[in-house]
């Protein structure tokens, strides 16, 4: 864990008199560390998340007017939505207890990025983080939560204790890992989708190219959108390339290796994406997925692309056992 250099680091006296800026502080400073976490557990936020609240005299307005029950309206997410994706763009000024939690589900998606977080869990999250703001800022208190958070993150986690990460990949990696050339990017006749989106580094890098291009993900780096894979609406005969590089297919695999129930929501899923194809267009995806490719009607046609050699070299070198192709599914 990478506490501040010196005690409070970079955080700022927000209201000077504010048990809050203490419990805030504290929390920057203590993340629980714990047995039933891991050892290697990387902190939940740094000084500087705290510390651009300074600069924020809507949550300057709102830790003074000691605020901190959440408007039911935030925990309401629209339809096709689940809450923790709805909830990734609250600000503190908003819901502070919604910002914390949101905090908090970084750091589980940081450590696992396959953990699903139910409404259920996100509500227990955001009451967990009123308590710690309606509360005090004693020693006791604070010892209290920890234990509370502990318990809570690691029923979260279940079985899920190995750090799988997310990994950021240069457009031009993830063009070649899916087999896509840049003149067939240049010349696409209609608009790309990149499904997983994570910086929007592909999405940047076709628009640069003149082509129309979006990117969503859960907690996206502009230009990307913030939306729900399983939820949203890709529309009907739209996208001329839609892309996903470690992924949607790789959620989805593991949905189906797992025999969770959210399988099932990927194949709707997957087939809404195929419909959103115009005629002539690809769904470009790594990894491949045998067991729902083979079962496609023949308005599909799907062909494989080899990873090149090195990429297929460090793929081996995992013990995931992905497939070395990357799958092309055009629609006819």
């Amino acid at each position: 864990m990478n506490k501040p250099s010196e005690p409070g680091g970079d955080v700022v006296a927000l209201y000077p008199a504010s048990a809050l800026q203490q419990r805030l502080t504290a929390l920057v400073q203590n993340w629980p560390i714990d047995a039933a976490l891991g050892p290697d557990a990387p902190p939940a936020y740094r000084a500087t998340d705290v510390a651009a609240l300074a600069s924020d005299q809507d949550a300057q307005r709102t830790l003074i007017s000691d605020e901190f029950d959440t408007p039911a309206s935030v925990l309401r997410p629209p339809p096709g939505t689940s809450l923790a994706v709805a909830l990734a763009g609250c600000r503190f000024a908003d819901a502070p207890a919604a910002w914390l939690a949101v905090l908090w589900m970084r750091w589980l998606w940081q450590r696992n990025q396959f953990i699903t977080i139910d409404d259920v869990a996100v509500r227990a999250l955001v009451s967990e983080a009123e308590t710690l703001f309606e509360g005090n800022a004693t020693q006791f208190a604070m010892a209290a939560h920890r234990r509370r958070l502990v318990l809570l993150l690691a029923d979260i986690l279940g079985g899920n204790q190995r750090i799988v990460t997310a990994s950021r990949y240069s457009p031009e990696l993830i063009l070649r890992a899916l087999g896509v050339d840049g003149a067939t990017l240049s010349a696409l006749p209609g608009p790309l989708l990149d499904i997983g989106c994570g910086d929007a580094s592909l999405v940047r890098y076709a628009r640069n190219l003149g082509v129309e291009a979006r990117g969503i993900d859960r907690d996206p780096t502009p230009p990307g959108e913030r939306a729900d894979w399983l939820g949203f609406d890709y529309g009907a005969a739209r996208w001329s390339l839609i892309t996903s590089h470690h992924g949607f297919s790789l959620f989805f695999r593991q949905a189906d290796l797992a025999a969770d129930h959210s399988a099932q929501d990927y194949a709707r899923a997957y087939m809404r994406i195929l419909s959103s194809l115009r005629v002539g267009g690809t769904f470009a995806y790594y990894p491949a997925l045998p067991f729902i490719e083979k079962l496609l009607p023949s308005t599909y046609a799907v062909s494989y692309a080899p990873l090149p050699h090195d990429l297929a070299a460090a793929a081996q070198m995992t013990d995931d056992g992905l497939p070395n192709e990357a799958c092309h599914v055009v629609r006819r």
